[in-house]
């Protein structure tokens, strides 16, 4: 017979992967109920653009000078396919004192949730040298890998519970970021359709 402590221990492991599947499960089922909005939803960019032309949180610019290793997209996925940032799930720097020096002689790696306008997780890694030319913070590219989330895959990135809650808190965000921007631009329209209507 167990004592106490080891009998919790057990309940605990028994209880952590109904934890993981039923907060996968969940997620699944947001996304499925999302999948036929996604055509019309705000925030949705061709992934090439996202890459490359839209600046990160700290304001950097990504570029490629041609002296990193972009590994090939996955099949079924190009620069076209439009995506939506999700989730930053990690990001790591290196190679610097201060913080404050990261932009100056850094190095990145950061893993980023792209959600596929045709409800597909996608993956993103991107590794790069950090500098500031011109007093724009740059990332120079030197590694990029992309992979289209299969369900195993969903599962080990998944495996923590609170990662698929966050992931559901962005999906929940984007709906709402929608649905403001559509009662704005109908405000727009109706005042608009007043002024064509006035004598």
């Amino acid at each position: 017979m167990g004592t106490p402590n080891s009998t919790s221990r057990k309940s605990r492991k028994e209880s952590e992967p109904n934890t993981q599947s039923e907060a996968l499960g969940r997620l699944r089922d947001d996304l499925a109920a999302c999948k036929p909005q996604l055509p019309y939803m705000s925030g949705f960019m061709p992934f090439a653009e996202y890459m490359l032309d839209t600046p990160t949180e700290s304001g950097a610019r990504r570029v490629d000078l041609g002296t990193g290793i972009f590994h090939p997209l996955p099949k079924g996925f190009s620069g076209n396919n439009r995506c939506f940032p999700l989730l930053v799930l990690s990001e790591s720097h290196g190679g610097f004192g201060f913080p404050e020096l990261m932009y100056k002689r850094g190095a990145i790696r950061r893993r980023e949730l792209l959600l596929s306008q045709n409800g597909t997780l996608v993956l993103w890694v991107w590794s790069a040298q950090c500098r500031e030319l011109n007093r724009e913070l740059q990332e120079v590219g030197k590694r990029s890998m992309v992979w289209l989330l299969s369900p195993k895959m969903c599962r080990q990135l998944f495996r923590n519970p609170v990662t698929a809650q966050a992931a559901r808190t962005a999906l929940r965000a984007l709906v709402e970021r929608t649905i403001t921007e559509r009662r704005n631009r109908l405000v727009s329209m109706e005042a608009l359709l007043g002024t064509l209507l006035a004598p």
